[in-house]
């Protein structure tokens, strides 16, 4: 007759002993396979052997921490992020994702963590920058219960990318020809850089006007070269200027408008206090007008 296994509570000196799992052989039936503990309970109360009553370890809820997941990395250039995803790991980790069970490093000198400063590995940082470029080895190590297993990427950085500086000019500057000096008896023109005349700048603050008769008036000191800016015209157009001087219309620079409706006169030296019309003709034909008044300093 084969051996019966039992699954239950045997009564054993009067007393219910849980016993995991019990081998009994009907009487007169020895059991004679060496890879089976006999754990027939003695008639006379002997111990039984250490298997018979040694609780069934559950590993069912054991962290193992092999055959974990691979993890990859995204080089940058120099300077720039690395990218490393650890998400499948977080993924089949669950719960341990949050146990300090980890360490990285990262190939330069640096690393997050270390053999006696593990970290969760769902607080690793997802980037690592590399100030040279060159080849580095990511390795990642998981320490659980004296075992160590670990998981290394090797990459290359390129070198930094060089840009070109950007900036945003609050205003383009105009090149504007230069002309030779013309004058009168009462005024000049003059186009000259700043290093060689002292040029007083100032701004028409009202829309020059199609007739000369309402046109905005703007003081200049007399004797000294003023650089007069005009608004409200028309945008990035050629604008042809001129100044009546001694009942005379003298032509002036040729003048651009910028990309807001703005231009400046090429500046103008008055030797004699008046009332100067100067005539703006727009690319359409139409002509504006502002009056300079030229005043004793």
């Amino acid at each position: 007759m084969a051996a019966i296994k039992l699954c239950t509570k045997v009564l054993l000196a009067s007393a219910l002993v849980a016993v995991p799992a019990i081998l009994l052989a009907p009487a007169g039936l020895a059991i004679t396979d060496d890879n089976v503990v006999d754990c027939t309970p003695s008639p006379t109360n002997n111990p039984l052997p250490a298997p018979c009553t040694t609780p069934v370890e559950d590993e069912s809820n054991k962290f193992d921490i092999s055959n974990l997941p691979t993890f990859t990395v995204t080089p940058g250039a120099a300077k720039s992020p690395t990218k490393v995803n650890f998400s499948a790991i977080l993924s089949a980790l669950g719960e341990y994702a949050a146990a300090p069970f980890f360490y990285v490093t990262y190939g330069d000198g640096t690393g997050f963590g270390g053999p006696t400063d593990l970290r969760a590995i769902n607080s690793f940082p997802t980037s690592h920058t590399y100030s040279k470029a060159g080849e580095y080895t990511l390795t990642g190590y998981g320490v659980y219960g004296g075992q160590v297993e670990q998981a290394s990427v090797t990459f290359t950085v390129d070198k930094a990318i060089e840009t070109e500086p950007t900036t945003t000019p609050l205003q383009s500057a105009i090149w504007e020809p230069v002309t030779t000096t013309t004058s009168t008896n009462n005024a000049s023109t003059q186009v000259e850089s700043s290093s060689q005349v002292n040029v007083a700048k100032t701004v028409l603050k009202a829309a020059p006007s199609p007739t000369i008769t309402n046109a905005p008036k703007i003081a200049a000191a007399a004797g000294t070269a003023t650089a007069i800016r005009v608004g409200a015209l028309p945008e990035r157009a050629s604008v042809l200027a001129a100044i009546r001087i001694g009942g005379k219309w003298t032509a002036l620079p040729d003048l651009t408008t910028r990309a807001n409706g703005t231009t400046t006169l090429a500046p103008l030296t008055f030797t004699k206090p008046g009332s100067y019309p100067v005539r703006l003709t727009l690319p359409d034909g139409s002509i504006r007008y502002l009056k300079v008044l030229s005043r004793k300093k």
